[in-house]
């Protein structure tokens, strides 16, 4: 029987030899290579650290300088009512007979009564331009 098997075995092909795959080994690196990584690394951040502050800087200064040159237009242009050709109201005492010769539209407010505080005015229509709107 055993001569049978080897019959057979004889017949079949050589086996195949099969080689160990080969891993890829990772390259020591030197404590001198991992440290100029990290310096490397460091001074990236820096820098990038750096360049936004003066961008910052510069972006600040910019509007500064925007603010300032509006604010001395706003400072040269007159203010008040006289500028802007809006009649300025009077501040004079009114008549004793204000509230009845006072007229307006049916749907606005005419007059103001506290009865607590001894209040009764007329309650006018302002704007803020010439249309009244």
């Amino acid at each position: 029987m055993a001569s049978a098997k080897r019959q057979r075995l004889d017949g079949l092909a050589s086996p195949v030899r099969r080689t160990p795959i080969e891993l890829p080994v990772p390259i020591p690196t030197s404590r001198r290579t991992r440290r100029w990584r990290l310096d490397y690394a460091i001074w990236i951040v820096a820098f990038a650290i750096l360049a936004g502050g003066a961008w910052l800087s510069y972006d600040a200064w910019r509007v500064n300088r925007v603010v300032e040159q509006q604010a001395e237009q706003l400072m040269e242009t007159p203010s008040g009512s006289e500028s802007n050709n809006v009649p300025v109201p009077d501040e004079a005492s009114p008549p004793s007979d204000y509230l009845q010769s006072y007229r307006v539209a049916a749907d606005l407010p005419r007059v103001l009564r506290i009865p607590g505080l001894n209040v009764e005015a007329r309650v006018m229509r302002v704007g803020v331009n010439s249309t009244m709107n």
